[in-house]
Formats: structure tokens, C-alpha cells, sequence
């Protein structure tokens, strides 16, 4: 049985794509296809820091024969590894950044 909905944000001004979490310093990051990654306190469910444009939006044309034929694409995926936030994106790069620590706040 699914658990009532506990808690909804207004994380982006577009999709998010991609979500990763950071236990050990109590942080969560999403990715979306407005290019901006967000860190997000786990305890608050706070934005607490914004990488503006991480990654460049890049708009498609997909066949007409599809329903939404524009599809825009900005950060494609998360990782995290202890130390650093890899992020991939639709401009073709990869980046490091490094985490935010609990230490930090």
C-alpha cells in the first residue's frame, strides 16, 4: 500500500531529470531541463544552494507526428561519490562539482 504524500516541492522551472542523494552530508540534488542543478537539505527540504546553468539548455524538433514535438534538455543525469557531484547534460559535457558538506551550512 502506497504511504500518503508527505511532502511536494517547487524544485524547478522545468522537468526534473534526474534526483541523487547525499546521506553522509544530508543533502539531495536534482537536475533539470532548465540546466540549473539544486542542493537541497534533507532535513528541511530547503534549496539550499542553485548551480545556475550547469548545463545549457539545447531545444529539439522531434517528427511532427508526435504529440509535443519540442523537447528542451539541460542536466541528464546525477551522480555522487562521496566527494564530488558529477553531472551530465544534453550540451554535451560532463562536470565535477564539489559536494556541499554538512560542515558548510
Amino acid at each position: 500500500m502506497m504511504q500518503p504524500l508527505r511532502s511536494r516541492i517547487a524544485a524547478h522551472t522545468h522537468n526534473v531529470k534526474a534526483i541523487v542523494v547525499d546521506d553522509a552530508n544530508g543533502y539531495f540534488y536534482t537536475g533539470s531541463t532548465d540546466g540549473d542543478i539544486k542542493a537541497w537539505s534533507m532535513q528541511t527540504f530547503e534549496c539550499e544552494y542553485v548551480f545556475h546553468n550547469a548545463h545549457q539548455k539545447n531545444t529539439f524538433l522531434r517528427p511532427s507526428f508526435d504529440r509535443n514535438p519540442v523537447s528542451t534538455y539541460g542536466v541528464m543525469d546525477l551522480v555522487v561519490d562521496g566527494q564530488y557531484l558529477y553531472s551530465c547534460g544534453a550540451d554535451g559535457t560532463l562536470k565535477r562539482q564539489q559536494l556541499l558538506s554538512s560542515a558548510n551550512r
